[in-house]
């Protein structure tokens, strides 16, 4: 039985959890529905630290993530957790010298997935948690789900905590999505054929995986969803101006999020990262939750239990004019900032 939302916490909070990049490592903050900063969940102090891949609990009072504060390189990164509040203690879940990520919990909230290569290559495991007094700790040790010759990374659990969908990446880089069980150890089974489909996660009502990739003849990555027999595969949002990734529900199934990546169109590389969400129904559209103070580029989000504002995320701009305004705004502030520098 999934436990019921923390009330004071919520209310305390925004329903949103994102990773934002700074010129200095990268920390999580809260923001609303119109993708304004509210506050921030950690901080970095000026250090090197990144903070990413966020995940609220079932019962919205922790925010699980994965870090690399007290490790020698930015990936080098193990399991945390925070209170879902702003400044909220921290708390260490695992310390292995291996490399742990992509935390998910089961429906429960007594449980987290996650990917580590704490077996030689990153293989799924289920670490039980407890809440003691004020702290959420580790009940024992990992337990293997999954052990493949391939990676298996960015498990999502099914609403029943039944099942798992993850990637499977082969060492060439394909990557098709696989069916696994979330309670013991078993045969996983193949969901789609790839070779680029990554970051899955089930529906709300537990029917559908969604996930990113590539339509034929396409550069970019959009969002699709099958059923959970790998059939009737479609492509939920489409748009050609960037790459979605990472799809995320609202608890109700009314909206769906990603991260939206512009590449810039001679090198490839990542121009700006954004959180988008569409309200879901016939046509749905991106829209861009930039913060309207200033550009920053953000990477994935966490949704808290209790909903969102559906009416206060359809006042956002589409994504392609926000794009283009946000990419407009950050060359006046970067002009701005040289002319003040240079002597």
């Amino acid at each position: 039985r999934t436990p019921a939302p923390d009330k004071a916490t919520a209310a305390s909070t925004s329903p949103l959890v994102t990773t934002e990049r700074r010129s200095q490592g990268a920390s999580l903050v809260f923001i609303d529905e119109s993708g304004r900063r509210v506050a921030d969940l950690t901080t970095t102090g000026g250090l090197a630290i990144i903070d990413r891949q966020p995940s609220f609990s079932p019962n919205g009072k922790w925010v699980a993530f994965v870090s690399n504060r007290d490790r020698d390189r930015p990936d080098a990164t193990n399991l945390w957790v925070a209170r879902a509040r702003a400044g909220g203690r921290l708390y260490r879940l695992t310390s292995s010298d291996n490399v742990d990520r992509d935390p998910v919990w089961t429906p429960t909230g007594d449980a987290i997935i996650f990917s580590s290569d704490r077996s030689g290559s990153f293989d799924l495991f289920r670490l039980a948690v407890v809440e003691r007094g004020d702290e959420l700790v580790a009940a024992g040790n990992p337990i293997s789900l999954v052990a493949i010759d391939d990676q298996a990374l960015a498990p999502s659990v099914s609403p029943d905590g039944s099942r798992l969908a993850f990637m499977r990446v082969k060492a060439d880089g394909q990557s098709s999505l696989w069916m696994s069980s979330a309670i013991r150890r078993g045969q996983p089974e193949q969901l789609t054929r790839g070779p680029a489909d990554v970051t899955p996660t089930f529906a709300p009502d537990g029917k559908s995986v969604s996930f990113a990739a590539r339509l034929p003849g396409r550069s970019d990555a959009d969002i699709f969803a099958v059923d959970l027999r790998g059939n009737g595969k479609h492509v939920v949002i489409s748009e050609p101006d960037a790459d979605q990734s990472g799809p995320r529900f609202s608890a109700d199934g009314r909206v769906l999020f990603a991260t939206a990546v512009y590449r810039s169109q001679n090198s490839g590389q990542p121009v700006l990262a954004s959180v988008v969400a569409a309200v879901l129904g016939k046509k749905p559209k991106w829209r861009a939750l930039h913060d309207p103070a200033f550009v920053e580029s953000r990477v994935g989000v966490a949704i808290a239990p209790g909903g969102v504002a559906v009416a206060a995320l359809n006042r956002n701009a589409e994504y392609g004019p926000a794009l283009r305004r946000a990419l407009e705004r950050a060359l006046r502030d970067a002009a701005a900032e040289q002319r003040q520098t240079t002597p």
